[in-house]
């Protein structure tokens, strides 16, 4: 890597350029707004904390995201965004460089870099998530670093135009999740994704917002729900959807309809429901991930309309003394 080109935190100043790195190399935000809302949250409360950050770190405490940054003469090229979700369990929520940059080995020392963070925080699983046409991306994390690939998702997106036309059947109710849902809420998605759940660690508690994170919502402008389906008063149906009005941009994150012989009728009926309230809040722009095995989903979302433009894969690494 060229020697003039050093790894760092990023300080306040910078983030107008991060913007710029992440929306020349993410194809994410290309089609949502919602990437840009992560940045937005981060910069608001890196002003608010950056002279404190340092003790944080003599402390080891990650009450932050952390995004680390490689420089060259001070201008950013090159970025890795690191996120802490708890029980030694971190995100690489996004990695990108300058492509101008693309060939001097910079992703491979922000990985690096990244990794050795996360070491020194006894981190144990770190999960991040790739287009499956960068074959560099694949090169780097899973034949240089050791990420396995545990799931294989499709992107898929929908310009909402108009309320779509859903009948709901009156046995079918949905709702606002609460706090007694979450042990229901875990054993559904459990029973359906048993293996995602262990390698990720999944717990009740991950289905109950903290007060943290809805204040770090109200600061950035956007907003989330947490909804159930229940027929005859048990939970089939789980929906986690994020969304943002100025940008007009949403995003399923999760979305679980117990198999049964009613999953197509409860898969319109959920998503209907969704797609209706989005709209209803000028929400235009929506976009899920789905697991690539779920075709019977997947081809009833895109009776709605929705379009695949990308396929991901998931990946975690376990790690141990070295990164």
């Amino acid at each position: 890597m060229d020697q003039q080109i050093v790894i760092r935190r990023i300080r306040r100043k910078e983030f107008e350029r991060l913007f710029e790195i992440t929306g020349e190399t993410s194809y994410a935000k290309k089609v949502t707004g919602l990437s840009e809302r992560r940045f937005l949250r981060i910069a608001k409360l890196y002003g608010l904390v950056e002279m404190v950050v340092p003790f944080f770190d003599m402390l080891q405490k990650d009450v932050f995201d952390t995004i680390l940054v490689a420089a060259s003469r001070d201008r950013i090229v090159g970025e890795i965004h690191l996120v802490s979700l708890g029980r030694s369990i971190w995100a690489i929520s996004s990695a990108a460089v300058d492509p101008a940059f693309g060939r001097r080995g910079i992703f491979k020392s922000l990985m690096g870099q990244g990794l050795n963070y996360i070491s020194s925080r006894h981190g144990e699983r770190v999960f991040g998530s790739f287009r499956t046409d960068i074959t560099a991306v694949d090169k780097v994390m899973c034949k240089m670093f050791g990420f396995e690939i545990f799931e294989k998702l499709l992107l898929l997106q929908l310009n909402l135009r108009q309320i779509p036309n859903v009948e709901f059947n009156e046995n079918t109710t949905i709702r606002e999740a609460n706090r007694t849902d979450a042990e229901r809420i875990y054993r559904l998605i459990k029973s359906i994704s048993p293996n995602k759940t262990g390698i990720k660690r999944t717990a009740p508690s991950d289905f109950i917002d903290s007060p943290l994170s809805r204040m770090a919502e109200r600061l950035m402008w956007s907003d989330s729900k947490r909804w159930v389906m229940e027929v005859q008063g048990k939970i089939v149906g789980y929906v986690h959807f994020a969304y943002t009005p100025p940008q007009e941009s949403g995003e399923l994150e999760s979305f679980y309809v117990i198999p049964s012989s009613e999953s197509l009728r409860l898969i319109r009926s959920l998503l209907g429901a969704v797609l209706r309230f989005l709209y209803e809040r000028n929400v235009r722009r929506i976009v899920v991930y789905l697991d690539d095995e779920w075709r019977s989903t997947i081809e009833t979302f895109e009776s709605f309309g929705f379009k695949h433009i990308a396929s991901y894969n998931n990946t975690v690494k376990i790690m141990r003394n070295n990164p």
